[in-house]
Formats: structure tokens, C-alpha cells, sequence
């Protein structure tokens, strides 16, 4: 019986950061679609990074308090759809733990179980075939009988393993492309990592200098706002009796402060609160049994230097790349924008402090990119100060419609619907270059040719980049449309764009067609027709 304590997770956790570190090209080379925006590897890989950072910042004996803090960190850090559902799994683990200061094989049975369970409540409608399928059947190979922790790793990590060889039978999408869920095998790679540690002793060396997730670049002038109360406090109640309830002081928390947060577990509780009156709070908490692992910080001694900005009443935030789109969607009326988009997705922690930033009573925010909406929806759970609202935008041009769409004279509520409408009323398609051979749908695909992409998928595969985008069109254009907007990229040079303005209204001349240099990476074109 091996009993893993908090430094020995703490050194999992680091092993784990590492060792997908090592192989996140593996997983990127993963993706589905030739596009360059394989990034399911390097989401993942920064989400670890996040934890295993925080595990180098203290020495941590006990177990439970080792996994909360990892899994915090992984929360805040959470990149792209595979990061945020891999910060679930670790929340979920870390509650399955209890107040275990080391683990045994019936303590880690119900951490893998409770893993599972907080991963796919995550999903709105979870898909087999996927990471989620990969954990969990990883998670029911931790139920048998072993003889140690470090034997029981070694079932979850071949549960996993004979998971993922089955991926593509799950998913016709992997069978077709030739490949295994990107996440799933990110999944592997984490548990391969920690058991090396757990083996022997220490963590898997980078084979690299490992790569630093910077945060997301939030361009604005005004960059910070004041925190309404003075102390975040959080402490943990040893309960008297599992009888007593700490979701009873709930109400009288939320009087006095804001962010109020009560986990009720059957032997203990969570409180995270900001307060102007930490004394208050602990004693309600004490109410209900003895206090441990209290922690109150001074925010506003913290953030001294911030930047003093005046309250609005609406905030718009959105994620984009390129410095032509940036300056659309301000002119728009965007309010802050957030660097990235596709092979560069912002964490949930990047798309909190844009929120905070952006200083509006309300704020709503547009991803931009199917890849985000996860860790935005996430980063809502992590703003306690303004009302925040995701519009599920997909596309450039869908935000372009959103913010077109928006009435002051409307409510909060009128214009969130108002703007979800009118994403639905344009259709997005976009040219980049193949970066491998492969097959989807009826099209066949050869590596650096210029490839059309839809809400549909790889939709042609041409010689020019122009011909692509015309090629994209025609699936999307039809007789109620009347508007075709190009934006171009980085790659692509005025003159061409032009030619290509031309040749669309030659095709299609009941059309209206506008050119905007865009200057986006990844994309030769982005394409919306209305």
C-alpha cells in the first residue's frame, strides 16, 4: 500500500503537465479536420501547465488540499473545449477525495467516479467516442481489487487505452479521417505522466523547454476595475455533524458580500466569499463546526495599482485575430477585445479579466470560434460583479451581426435574444491550407492545396485560394441571399481580394459584395453570406 500523500500528487500532477507537454504535437496531429487549428494538445497542455505551476509554488502534505488547488488552477487556466473538460475531470476528482490527506484504492475509486460524473454534467450533451468516453471507462477500471494505488493507476491507464483504440468506432468522423479522439488521447498522456511519478518517485523530465502559456493579450486602454468589497475569504467547516447544513448561513452570506460559493459535503464544507466583514463571516461558519484552512485576502491592497475606468451600462467583450477585424468589430461597438481565436484560444481566466475590464453593469461576450464558448460559459461562473451574457458566436461574422443587431432602447434580456437571432441569419465560410492528405465527405483532400470550410466541414479542396472561396460560396448562397462580405488575410494581398470582389459579382449578381482587409492568421479568407 503506497498511500499517495499531497507531495506525491503534487509531483503526479507536474509528471502528468510534463509528459503531455512532451507529446501535445501528438494529440494536435490528432485533429479531424486538415486545418491548422489542430490545437487539442496545446489546449490541454497549458491547462496542466496551470496546475502543475500551482503545485510548484508551495509544498502540500495533504492530499485533498494538494488536488483543490491543482484543480483551481486548471479551472482558471482551462484553454479551448478538451482544456475546460479536463478541469472538470480534475474538479470532479478532487471532490471525490473528500478530506483524505492520503489516498487509498477505495479513496481513488470514488475520485475517479466523482471525476466522471462532474465531466460529463460539464457537457451540455456529451458525445461517446470522446475524452468523456476515454475517462470514463478509464475511471470504471479503477474498480477492481488491487494491491496498491500504483496498481490500480496501471487498470485506469489500459481502461483508458482500450477506450481510445475504440474511439473510432464510436465516431464514423475518426474512422473516416484515420485518427483517435485528440482528447481522449490527451487523457492518456496525463495518466501515463502521473504514473511515471507515482513508479518512480519523481516527475517525467521535458524533453524541451517547456512552453509558457502566456496570458491572453486584452487590448484596451483601460485595463482594471475596483473590487466592490475588500476581502476574499474562504475557509473550510469541519462539520459537527452531517446533519448540520452550511447551505443554512448561504442566505445571510450573500447579504454582507458577493461570490458567495458553499460546497455542503457530508463531513465538511467550502466558503469563498467577498466581504467587508471576514469577521462576520467566520462567525456564521462557526455555526455549523470548527474552522480550518481559513485564508483572507486584502483585494484592494492587492490590485493598489489598477487602472480607475468609468462604469457603463453595457460592455461588449470578443475574441478575435487580426488588427482589420479588431478595428471592425470596435467601430461596431465592441468595447474589449481579447486576442486569439483559432490555434491560440483564450483561457476562462483571459476571458474573466477582459470581462472585468471591460467595466459594464452588463457585459456581453462573443467567442467567436465553437472552440471558446466552453471556457467563456466557464469564465461566467467566475464573475461575481456585472451580469454577463455568452452569445454563442461561432464566426467573425456572426459577431459582426450580433453587434449590428443591438438596440439601447431594448432590455437586457430583448437584445441577448435579439442578437442570437440574428447569428442564426448569416453563414460563415473560410479558406486556409490542407496540412495533411486525407478524405472528408466526398472531398479528397491533398496536403498544402487551399480547402473551403463551412458550418458543414471541408467542403472543396482547390488550387487557389480564390477559387476555393468561390467554391465555399456556391454551397451557401442562394436566392434569399443578398450580401457577400470577404475578409482577408494576412496571406493574402489586396489586389487579390479585389479580383476575387469581382469574379463573386460576376457569379452571383443579385448580390451585394463588400471587401474588408481582415488581416487574420490561419484564414486566406473569411466569407459571410446574408
Amino acid at each position: 500500500m503506497l498511500n499517495i500523500d499531497g507531495t506525491l500528487f503534487s509531483a503526479m500532477i507536474i509528471s502528468a503537465a510534463n509528459h503531455l507537454e512532451n507529446h501535445k504535437q501528438m494529440v494536435n496531429d490528432m485533429n479531424v479536420f486538415p486545418v491548422p487549428d489542430g490545437d487539442t494538445g496545446t489546449n490541454m497542455a497549458k491547462t496542466m501547465t496551470a496546475a502543475a505551476q500551482e503545485m510548484l509554488k508551495s509544498p502540500q502534505e495533504s492530499l485533498y488540499k494538494a488536488a483543490d488547488r491543482a484543480a483551481s488552477a486548471a479551472l482558471r487556466g482551462a484553454r479551448g473545449n478538451s482544456g475546460v473538460i479536463l478541469s472538470q475531470f480534475m474538479r470532479g476528482f478532487a471532490k471525490g477525495l473528500g478530506t483524505a490527506d492520503k489516498g487509498t484504492c477505495e479513496v481513488f475509486k470514488e475520485a475517479f467516479n466523482e471525476a466522471v460524473n462532474v465531466a460529463y454534467r460539464a457537457v451540455m450533451n456529451p458525445t461517446e467516442g470522446t475524452i468523456l468516453t476515454v475517462g470514463r471507462l478509464g475511471a470504471e477500471a479503477s474498480k477492481g481489487e488491487f494491491e496498491n494505488e500504483k496498481e490500480q493507476l496501471e487498470s485506469v491507464i489500459n481502461g483508458a487505452r482500450e477506450a481510445l483504440e475504440k474511439t473510432p468506432d464510436m465516431l464514423p468522423v475518426l474512422k473516416q479521417a484515420g485518427v483517435v479522439d485528440a482528447g481522449g488521447l490527451g487523457l492518456l498522456k496525463i495518466l501515463e505522466g502521473a504514473y511515471y511519478a507515482l513508479e518512480h518517485g519523481s516527475p517525467v523530465e521535458l524533453s524541451e523547454a517547456q512552453e509558457t502559456a502566456e496570458p491572453a493579450k486584452v487590448i484596451s486602454e483601460d485595463l482594471h476595475i475596483e473590487s466592490p468589497f475588500s476581502y476574499c475569504t474562504e475557509l473550510i467547516i469541519l462539520k459537527e455533524s452531517p446533519a448540520k447544513k452550511a447551505t443554512v448561513i448561504e442566505r445571510e452570506l450573500k447579504k454582507i458580500g458577493d461570490c458567495v460559493l458553499v460546497i455542503d459535503d457530508t463531513e465538511f464544507a467550502k466558503i469563498h466569499v467577498h466581504t467587508d466583514h471576514p469577521e462576520t463571516v467566520l462567525a456564521l461558519a462557526l455555526t455549523v463546526g470548527a474552522l480550518t484552512d481559513i485564508k483572507i485576502d486584502n483585494m484592494k491592497e492587492q490590485t493598489a495599482k489598477r487602472i480607475e475606468t468609468e462604469r457603463v451600462p453595457v460592455a461588449f467583450v470578443g475574441v478575435c485575430a487580426g488588427e482589420g477585424l479588431r478595428d471592425i468589430l470596435t467601430g461596431l461597438g465592441l468595447t474589449m477585445t481579447i486576442e486569439g481565436g483559432q490555434t491560440m484560444n483564450p483561457s476562462a481566466e483571459d476571458i474573466v479579466n477582459a470581462v472585468m475590464a471591460a467595466n459594464g453593469d452588463t457585459v456581453y461576450v462573443f467567442p467567436n470560434n465553437k472552440n471558446i464558448i466552453l471556457a467563456a460559459n466557464q469564465a461566467v461562473e467566475m464573475v461575481c460583479d456585472c451580469q454577463v451574457k455568452i452569445v454563442p458566436t461561432k464566426t467573425i461574422p456572426q459577431c459582426v451581426a450580433a453587434l449590428t443587431s443591438f438596440s439601447p432602447e431594448l432590455s437586457v434580456e430583448e437584445n441577448f435574444e435579439r442578437m442570437c437571432g440574428a447569428i442564426t441569419q448569416v453563414e460563415t465560410a473560410s479558406v486556409t491550407n490542407a496540412v495533411r492528405n486525407t478524405t472528408i465527405g466526398d472531398v479528397e483532400v491533398r496536403e498544402g492545396d487551399f480547402i473551403g470550410v463551412t458550418g458543414c466541414g471541408v467542403v472543396c479542396d482547390e488550387l487557389s485560394e480564390n477559387e476555393a472561396a468561390i467554391s465555399a460560396l456556391d454551397t451557401l448562397v442562394n436566392e434569399d441571399s443578398s450580401m457577400i462580405t470577404i475578409y482577408y488575410g494576412l496571406e493574402t494581398t489586396e489586389e487579390k481580394a479585389e479580383q476575387l470582389k469581382e469574379e463573386l459579382e460576376e457569379k452571383f449578381e443579385d448580390c451585394d459584395v463588400v471587401c474588408y482587409a481582415g488581416g487574420q492568421p490561419v484564414y486566406h479568407y473569411i466569407l459571410s453570406v446574408e
